[in-house]
């Protein structure tokens, strides 16, 4: 029954969710980044290895005001310059960038889902207080199950100890006779079957009362023992 109570409330637990689908959604983000390669130079500090060596091209004719006069490009014909990587922490602190936001989902329509949710979240509750109704009766019919049954228990031992006692009587009574000469062994060895088997039924009996009182004890809270 209380497993079955916790599973209600669950159930009711399960609506207010199935509802939030169609409540609105504030998200809020942000993150940082830097990197950092290999490939990164520093092209502000060039290391020159051989100085460069400067000349003139071959002349080329060209006309400036309908003069024509003769020009040269002025060329490096020699030298070699290198760039370093930059340093581990000055890339990170150049990559460094941060961003940050919030959205806002509002559900209008979701194709029926949320609606569908929410009403198979109160088919489940509904089921759930179902469930603690069954668990109820089953409960009551177990407990006046057990209340029969020891009921029939006390009957059948109160039979059983008349039969007992009736049967010793017969035996008794057998004994006499046969000591007598008024009946024969088979009469005596029939007496004292009945006799023992009244004694066994009065034991079973017995013991079924005691199994029966603690089954009550049991449904009473009172704990199950057979000592």
């Amino acid at each position: 029954v209380m497993a079955a109570e916790i599973r209600r409330d669950a159930a009711e637990m399960g609506i207010e969710v199935a509802k939030a689908g169609m409540r609105p959604t504030v998200s809020l983000f942000g993150s940082i980044s830097t990197n950092f390669s290999t490939a990164s130079k520093d092209f502000a500090n060039p290391g020159i290895i051989v100085d460069p060596t400067f000349g003139f091209g071959d002349p080329r004719p060209v006309q400036i005001n309908g003069v024509e006069v003769a020009l040269s490009q002025l060329e490096q014909t020699g030298g070699q310059v290198e760039f370093s990587t930059l340093g581990y922490f000055t890339q990170l602190n150049r990559n460094f960038g941060q961003s940050a936001g919030m959205s806002l989902s509002v559900p209008i329509y979701s194709q029926g889902r949320n609606k569908i949710n929410v009403q198979r979240a109160k088919i489940q509750q509904a089921n759930a207080v179902l469930d603690i109704e069954q668990a109820d009766n089953q409960l009551r019919n177990d407990v006046q199950l057990a209340l029969t049954n020891l009921r029939g228990a006390q009957e059948t031992y109160r039979a059983a100890q008349a039969s007992e006692e009736a049967s010793k009587l017969a035996y008794d009574n057998a004994q006499r006779s046969f000591k007598a000469g008024a009946a024969n062994s088979l009469q005596l060895v029939t007496a004292s079957n009945r006799y023992e088997q009244a004694q066994t039924e009065r034991t079973r009996s017995k013991y079924q009362l005691i199994f029966n009182r603690q089954v009550i004890r049991f449904y009473l809270g009172q704990g199950f023992s057979l000592n």
